[in-house]
């Protein structure tokens, strides 16, 4: 009686099957989908230190003018916050913006001098491109986010492992203007500082756009390029877990006061 019915019926019959297999087929489809964003979102939260804190001084607000800063941060303060009983460690950084020439391709980065290993502290899966090493300790090493060496929408890379590429940074040297040269209220004629920096590593995408659009130097030579006179800009502190991070915030913000600090994971 079955095979009569299908016999009799064949449109339906073949209507009917094809709407069992799509039907099918798209629960497998939703179901892979699924799993594969979840794979995703778990990957990119593993990506991620959540015992990261970053300190700058005085207050950082969404909207409106930051609070002037209020505490310089020098190797004393690292210091004093690295000896709190649940802080990890404290990378202090210095930044600025350098214009890149390399080969006649100008561009401008953000620039982070550091300690380049400790990247993997904020970054505990990053990973680098073929041939790529960290330097820590060479002066001219230049480690790379991959958003700069590879521009969106630029069909060939503008920085590749290996390669020389000349950075400028300009700045403003305070001068005195007063008869005892106590102060300095007045800025003289921009100054600008030339490097010439070798890539030394390349990173892969870390989907922390900050990252990808950064550059990544020495501390010393940022010290010395960026004309900083050992005052750092921020600092990166790991708390030692994840659950100790209000605890640091709290202990650092209590020594500094909550309106000379500010603290962001």
């Amino acid at each position: 009686m079955s095979l009569d019915a299908l016999r009799e019926r064949k449109l339906r019959s073949a209507l009917t099957t094809l709407m069992v297999i799509a039907g099918a087929a798209l629960m497998v489809a939703l179901n892979g989908m699924s799993a594969g964003n979840t794979a995703f979102i778990n990957k990119q939260i593993n990506s991620l230190a959540p015992n990261i804190m970053f300190v700058n001084s005085g207050q950082h607000r969404l909207s409106g003018p930051s609070a002037p800063p209020t505490i310089i941060f020098n190797s004393q303060v690292v210091s004093r916050i690295k000896s709190l009983p649940f802080v990890q460690d404290v990378v202090p950084e210095y930044r600025g913006t350098l214009q890149l020439n390399a080969q006649g391709n100008i561009q401008s980065a953000s620039v982070t001098a550091m300690n380049p290993m400790k990247i993997y502290e904020k970054n505990p899966s990053m990973q680098l491109v073929a041939g790529s090493e960290v330097k820590p300790g060479d002066p001219t090493a230049m480690l790379v986010g991959d958003t700069v060496a590879n521009p969106p929408g630029d069909p060939t890379p503008f920085l590749t492992v290996g390669q020389y590429v000349r950075g400028t940074y300009t700045y403003s040297k305070a001068v005195i203007t007063t008869a005892t040269a106590s102060s300095t209220n007045g800025y003289g004629t921009p100054t600008t500082a030339v490097k010439t920096f070798v890539v030394s590593a390349i990173m892969q995408p870390t989907g922390d756009s900050y990252t990808d659009q950064s550059i990544y130097i020495n501390e010393a030579e940022g010290n010395k390029l960026f004309n900083k006179a050992y005052k750092y800009d921020s600092m990166m502190v790991a708390a030692k877990s994840p659950e100790y991070v209000n605890v640091v915030a709290k202990e650092i913000t209590d020594l500094y006061g909550p309106n000379n600090i500010g603290d962001y994971p």
